[in-house]
């Protein structure tokens, strides 16, 4: 299994201290900040490692053969994909929090890069192993542009008929994306881009307007590029498919 571990850092870290912690912190430490700092890196690690661990096994239910877990974080402050496009990823604040605990991640046994995200990794990583010896678990969807098996770890809340809550992932099954249907969705942001990475795609290309100049196209490189180019924007396919390429 690859794990991306990004979205767990920021679940990890939401509300891991009661303001009573707080409270006696700011009362009773001679160096309140400092102490502070350590207790939610603290806290946190334990909130993370009870979910990998939930995921784990979640994994090993549903899906035979699962032999070992990699961990992925994204660290890269020289990413590569500033020098193509200063805006990517700008409409994005750091938490400091997530920072401190991603640098204490970096010491233990999760793999990162000064240069590439953890999609890129796990990207690199999947295709050394072969797409189909490994299942890669993330809520990025971009990942689904690799191939191979995908398990979203994604969870929504249901109240049981007794009226208790409970969690459970959304996506119930790991899923097999065919190599075709990866390249599908790949060609499918170049056109529409994506404002979560704020990635610009054409003006007026949704997901159905892709779709149809997808749809019966022998080659989806060319097909897209056709487009970007009868409106003038070469430079942006080429800016677009640095971007969104993984690995």
């Amino acid at each position: 299994m690859l794990l991306d571990l990004d979205s767990f850092l920021y679940k990890a870290i939401w509300k891991c201290i009661s303001f009573t912690e707080i409270r006696n912190i700011l009362e009773l430490s001679e160096y309140p900040r400092d102490v502070y700092e350590s207790e939610v890196v603290r806290l946190s690690l334990n909130r993370l490692n009870d979910s990998v661990r939930e995921i784990t096994n979640h994994i090993e239910e549903i899906h035979d053969e699962l032999y070992r877990t990699e961990l992925f974080i994204t660290t890269c402050d020289n990413n590569f994909r500033y020098d193509i496009e200063p805006t990517y990823k700008s409409n994005r604040k750091k938490n400091k929090y997530v920072e401190l605990l991603r640098e204490h991640l970096k010491k233990g046994h999760a793999q990162y890069s000064d240069t590439l995200e953890a999609d890129d990794l796990i990207a690199i990583r999947a295709k050394e192993l072969g797409v189909d010896n490994c299942i890669v678990v993330s809520i990025d969807k971009d990942m689904k542009t690799i191939g191979g098996y995908y398990f979203s770890p994604y969870q929504i809340r249901f109240k049981d008929e007794n009226g208790y809550n409970h969690k459970v992932y959304k996506q119930q099954k790991v899923q097999l994306i065919k190599q075709d249907e990866a390249d599908r969705f790949f060609y499918t942001q170049m056109l529409t881009g994506d404002s979560v990475d704020n990635i610009k795609g054409l003006k007026g290309y949704g997901v159905k307007k892709a779709e149809k100049v997808l749809k019966n196209s022998s080659n989806y490189f060319i097909s897209v590029a056709r487009e970007f180019i009868s409106k003038g924007q070469k430079d942006e396919f080429w800016k677009n498919y640095k971007l969104l390429k993984l690995g």
